[in-house]
């Protein structure tokens, strides 16, 4: 399979070129150009299937399933009559030559369709090689027309026996007819209406939607788990007008919540649910579009940990080309593809084992170029305008990349070209590898196809929560016409723009342009635990301010103190903190705090009240550990200290200590904070004791973010913990840390939607204060009182809180 770089250029297609002008293409590609001279292994299969000891056929897939399964008697009589051969691997050999007395007109025609669509077959003895694997509950199995098989090949095939997804269709059937029925269409009718992808040749109704409704039926009558593929999520893209950088963003944390959403609603339909495989195809294209294979293993990477922080659920999977290939590539040998060439026109970082990996797609799965050839002669639309969405794709992309600014636009173009028509080629010979490796699993796609099946395009970012966008006109917000992809985030950035309900999904450009007018301020926003990063923007009336002072919905903000949503009481305002000069408001708080210390320090003021209501054999909490970072509301921290101060000098001797990412961090005023308590020991994160309740404060609104360290501490804890006391915007904190997943949260109205939007994993209500399992929470600064009197009277008994309540002048 040597081929050269001229065997290997793509078409040269100027794009000025009329669109939908087939006849430019055929003009520009010679057969030559397809580089691929032989049929590969991919293109001689038949087809794949699973059977039992008995040859009873369970399961079978392929270009030629239906004849197969219809031919099957002459498959399963000729089993004896065949002695089966071991060869490598593991793997069996054994051969059905057709006969005058086997010869099926449905067999027959399979040999005749191969005649007539390759050279490479012609004049075949009409014979069928038949490969078996035989596993603990079923015999795997490969048909192909026959023919010489080199090392690779022979490799190859028992890669795709050993890989290939295939135990679920070796269970039994238990559900009955009507309940697999009933339940498929169910599914079905929630894919139509939440997911799937609408094009204007749409054949859903008249042919997909039965082709879907019969993989749902598979796994359902075996009451198996529904199991959907997605070759989508492969990196950032290289251009930094589309994107605002490689890592995974708020754009994929969207994606993936509403994969989960989705799964979740199938699991409400179905108990067994859904599981999406994300087939990552990120090493298929990366030296097509200038990514470097180490940028995209590390975009991997930080996808699933997003994943993870996001959920602790096994609902999505992941798999890349790589890891397609791991059961055997111990047993691959570099000289099985030394004569392959792959071209490489960007100059990005190739990594040994990513190129591997390519040489091995492209010599196992390639579509054989007269399939290639026909499908353009015959004007096939979805292969040109795949072509020439690609060749946009590129041209736009190629403007950004270091070897290619000093090109002239007919230089790139003609470059794009090129390069389009190879990302077409790996993406076919990808397509065919994730058929053979995962052949009865629902095959959903980011591309838009006409979901007559076997792929199905879905939107993958919601339509109500998030609007793709070509302009940040305030006048009219525009609606993307881009044709190739369903919008996705790693062609695009996200903006949570002020004031408005909903996500924008733009060009990262839009934005850098809309922030250089008198008409947005903003800034980008890093993510932090399970959240991704974004643009947050808004209008700035009669020229630009100063975005700092914004209130960002994403912030965790309580907002201003003019609001009704974020008053303090006058003693302990956020505006009335000044934390360079603190002492003075410290005063009233410090001599009660005085005592109060870890490890039984300073309990000479313990009072025990035996007149209150509360039982005294009850386990009480004694032990706080209170959230402390320069982003968080010293108002909120003092408020809950001088409440605590007031318990322990009355009924309970209490350990409180202050928990901070880095210690060294808080300086100055801060510390002067901490000496100001009196004795209050302050602890990083690694190092804080164990204790019963967790206090999670608001967050400043100039700086509200916390390290991803600090979310993830207070995931962990939660479950460990009695109590977890959320003061004011705490709540947001609460849900960006995983905390309040499937519980109720307090929110004011005004920040109700924002708060729906960004955490709709919590059930939101527009009450005071809420408690909900262990965790406490409250809309506001006064209602964060009205909660911790009610929490303290909970757990010390109801004199104790009227004691602090009235203390405090409540």
């Amino acid at each position: 399979m040597l081929r050269s770089s001229s065997e290997m250029c793509g078409p040269v297609l100027p794009m000025s070129e009329k669109k939908g002008s087939v006849s430019s293409i055929n003009s520009e590609l010679s057969l030559e150009e397809l580089n691929i001279p032989e049929a590969t292994l991919h293109y001689r299969i038949v087809a794949m299937y699973t059977r039992d000891d008995d040859m009873k056929l369970l399961f079978c897939e392929g270009k030629y399933d239906q004849a197969i399964s219809d031919n099957w008697a002459v498959f399963a009589d000729s089993a004896d009559e065949h002695v089966s051969s071991e060869g490598l691997y593991g793997v069996t050999q054994r051969y059905l030559s057709l006969t005058e007395e086997n010869a099926t007109p449905g067999l027959l025609e399979i040999f005749k369709s191969f005649e007539s669509s390759s050279d490479n077959l012609t004049g075949c003895n009409k014979t069928f090689r038949i490969s078996e694997l035989k596993t603990k509950n079923q015999h795997r199995g490969i048909i192909m027309v026959d023919g010489p098989m080199n090392e690779f090949e022979v490799w190859f095939e028992a890669l795709l026996l050993s890989e290939a997804q295939l135990d679920t269709a070796a269970m039994p059937i238990v559900e009955t007819p009507e309940f697999v029925k009933k339940t498929a269409e169910a599914i079905t009718n929630l894919f139509d209406r939440e997911m799937r992808n609408v094009t204007h040749d749409d054949m859903w109704a008249t042919k997909g939607r039965a082709y879907f409704t019969s993989r749902i039926e598979f796994f359902v009558s075996r009451r198996a788990t529904i199991e959907a593929c997605l070759p989508a999520f492969p990196c950032k893209s290289s251009n930094t007008m589309k994107v605002a950088g490689s890592k995974p963003d708020k754009g994929e944390e969207l994606a993936l919540r509403r994969l989960l959403a989705f799964s979740k609603m199938v699991r409400e339909l179905y108990e067994p649910g859904l599981k999406i495989w994300i087939v990552s195809d990120g090493h298929v294209f990366s030296d097509c579009i200038g990514v470097d294979d180490s940028v995209v293993d590390r975009y991997g990477a930080e996808l699933k940990t997003m994943y993870r922080q996001i959920t602790k659920e096994d609902t999505i999977g992941f798999r890349s080309l790589p890891e397609l290939f791991t059961s055997r590539l111990g047993a691959f040998k570099k000289e099985y593809t030394e004569n392959v060439v792959l071209l490489h026109y960007l100059n990005s970082e190739i990594k040994p084992d990513a190129e591997v990996c390519r040489e091995i797609l492209m010599c196992g799965c390639s579509t054989d170029p007269s399939i290639l050839r026909s499908m353009i002669d015959a004007n096939d639309a979805a292969k040109i305008a795949l072509y020439r969405g690609f060749s946009r794709f590129m041209f736009e992309d190629l403007a950004e990349q270091p070897s290619t600014l000093n090109m002239s636009s007919k230089a790139r173009k003609k470059l794009a070209s090129k390069v389009a028509f190879e990302m077409i080629k790996r993406n076919e010979a990808y397509s065919n590898l994730v058929g053979l490796v995962l052949p009865y699993h629902l095959r959903l796609s980011i591309h838009a196809h006409n979901n007559s099946g076997p792929k199905f395009g879905i939107r993958l970012l919601s339509h109500d929560k998030v609007r793709t966008v070509k302009s940040l006109s305030l006048e009219e917000l525009q609606s993307s016409d881009d044709l190739l992809h369903i919008p996705t985030p790693w062609h695009n950035c996200v903006v949570d723009l002020e004031g408005k309900e909903c996500y924008y999904v733009v060009k990262s450009k839009v934005v850098k342009d809309a922030m250089a007018t008198q008409d947005y301020a903003g800034e980008w926003v890093e993510g932090t635990y399970g959240e991704g990063g974004r643009f947050h923007l808004m209008h700035v009336s009669g020229g630009n301010e100063d975005f700092s002072e914004m209130s960002s919905s994403f912030e965790m903000s309580s907002g201003a103190a003019n609001s009704s949503d974020s008053e303090y009481p006058s003693s302990v305002a956020e505006e009335d903190i000044d934390t360079e000069s603190s002492a003075g408001l410290l005063t009233s708080v410090t001599k009660q705090l005085a005592g109060i210390a870890l490890n039984g320090e300073g309990r000479s003021n313990y009072k025990n009240n035996n007149n209150n209501n509360h039982d005294n054999k009850a386990i009480v909490p004694k032990r706080y550990g209170v959230l402390f970072d320069v982003a968080l509301r010293l108002g909120d921290i003092m408020s809950v200290m001088e409440a605590l101060s007031l318990v322990h000098e009355k009924y309970q001797s209490l350990d409180i200590m202050l928990i901070a990412c880095d210690k060294n961090a808080v300086s100055g005023a801060f510390a002067g904070v901490v000496a100001a308590f009196g004795n209050i020991p302050l602890y990083c994160v690694e190092e804080a004791p164990k204790f019963d309740v967790l206090v999670v404060p608001g967050t400043v609104k100039s700086n509200g973010r916390l390290s991803c360290k600090m979310c993830k501490f207070i995931n962990e804890q939660h479950e460990q913990v009695m109590h977890v006391f959320g003061a004011g915007s705490g709540s947001f904190i609460l849900s960006k840390a995983g905390v309040l997943d499937g519980l109720e949260a307090s929110v004011g109205e005004k920040r109700k939607m924002v708060a729906m939007r960004s955490y709709e994993n919590v059930a939101w209500v527009n009450k005071p204060w809420v408690r909900s399992a262990n965790v406490w929470t409250s809309s506001n600064a006064s209602s964060t009182m009205d909660a911790l009197f009610a929490f303290i009277a909970e757990v010390y008994g109801d004199d104790i809180g009227c004691y602090v309540s009235s203390s405090m002048g409540y």
